[in-house]
């Protein structure tokens, strides 16, 4: 049996806690900033609509059709798609922002709890037996209850028998994420007093995630190549704006020492 607390699975009180913790560092973020914590909170609960809209619909795009309303209910958010809908809604919605707070100093105090909301989901990922990995022997390797998606996929690709209680044991794609995920809150908020422009924290997370998810997908299982495209673009993307800032930066400098 998957994983439950007090007869619900675990899935969707784990996306709740992962939101309700970054909310609070985004607010602890905002609060040592001076900022007016309730006035940025309208914004972001107005990009919520955006991001959840984004993942399921990227959900479907992967998927190819529209599944019956209790299943997609139940799950199918896809990282991809919540960060474009992030993206494009910060944009769209950025008058709703303080005078003064611009997008992307907002994304920059944003970055921390974006990074730390999507580790604490992974969790929801293993609770369920989703986004998990290939075959693996290695030691760390998961193996997924009756009935995660893990065990049937298995059991119908004949890899196991109808009656295993477990799957094979596989890679922990989703802790493989987490991992780098919580890196990656622990280097932006370290890094957030360090910063040289505002958005230079966005672009650095939008670069190192895209850059190091693209090859973990392909430990996928089954493999989807949809996974590979976002992520990689956006990293790509990112890295192109960070060596041209530093490469215009430097060129200042430059020019103002000669």
């Amino acid at each position: 049996m998957l994983p439950r607390l007090f007869g619900i699975t675990l899935y969707r009180p784990t996306l709740l806690v992962a939101i309700l913790a970054g909310l609070a560092l985004h607010a602890f973020l905002l609060r040592r900033e001076r900022l007016p914590v309730m006035r940025v909170f309208l914004f972001v609960m107005a990009l919520l609509p955006c991001a959840l809209i984004g993942a399921k619909l990227y959900s479907m795009l992967m998927i190819g059709r529209v599944q019956p309303l209790r299943v997609e209910l139940l799950g199918g958010l896809r990282y991809p798609g919540a960060l474009l809908g992030l993206l494009l809604g910060a944009v769209a919605l950025r008058r709703l922002l303080p005078t003064g707070l611009s997008v992307a100093r907002w994304g920059d105090l944003f970055t921390p709890a974006f990074a730390l909301e999507i580790a604490i989901g992974r969790l929801a990922c293993v609770f369920t037996g989703c986004c998990f990995g290939s075959v693996s022997s290695l030691p760390w390797a998961m193996q997924f209850s009756k009935p995660s998606l893990a065990w049937y996929l298995h059991m119908d690709g004949r890899l196991i028998p109808p009656d295993a209680l477990v799957s094979l044991p596989v890679h922990p794609l989703p802790v493989y994420f987490m991992l780098i995920e919580l890196a990656l809150v622990a280097f932006t908020l370290w890094f957030l007093r360090r910063k040289s422009y505002d958005g230079q924290v966005v672009l650095i997370f939008l670069a190192v995630h895209g850059l190091i998810k693209f090859p973990l997908e392909y430990l996928r299982y089954p493999y989807e190549w949809l996974h590979q495209p976002v992520p990689l673009v956006l990293g790509l993307a990112a890295s192109a704006v960070l060596v041209a800032q530093w490469l215009r930066r430097r060129g200042s400098n430059a020019y103002a020492h000669a």
